[in-house]
């Protein structure tokens, strides 16, 4: 019976969060032409040697261009996250940029979640694949982009 009674809220649970969080498209989550999972033989293409490489965790390396874009690449070879912190011309594909007013993001509908951290608000916002978009937002100005699997 307690089994049961989990699963029927496990399931409730998870039905509530599908019907008020809408999912975005996947190929919403990518920055500056730049999809999650992309080689780092792509991104040098695209926006050639980075400023500097950085160094984190489990061999990942991260490839900063100019201190406002980064890329993180686990093990050097899968790319898992990358992050936008200026108004430099990098976008969604909605052409969501740093620097533009929160009000842009009701294009995406209902976030995923909606907190704030440290003063900071973040929506994140769900896409299938367990991918994601997380807007950071500072007196109602996006102040960095944030996408991550």
């Amino acid at each position: 019976m307690k089994k049961s009674i989990s699963i029927l809220f496990a399931v409730l649970t998870f039905l509530s969060c599908a019907l008020c969080c809408a999912e975005i498209s996947p190929s919403e989550v990518a920055l500056g032409g730049i999809k999650l999972g992309s080689s780092p033989e792509y991104v040098k293409s695209v926006y050639g040697e980075p400023t500097s490489y950085d160094y984190g965790a489990g061999n990942s390396i991260i490839y900063n261009y100019n201190g406002t874009f980064k890329i993180m690449f686990a093990s050097g070879k899968y790319m898992y996250w990358m992050e936008t912190t200026a108004n430099n011309g990098i976008t969604t594909p909605s052409g969501i940029a740093v620097g533009m007013n929160a009000s842009v993001l009701d294009r995406y509908g209902e976030a995923y979640y909606d907190k704030i951290e440290n003063g900071v608000r973040k929506k994140a916002f769900w896409a299938p694949g367990r991918i994601v978009l997380i807007f950071s937002i500072v007196n109602n100005k996006i102040v960095s982009i944030r996408a991550e699997c």
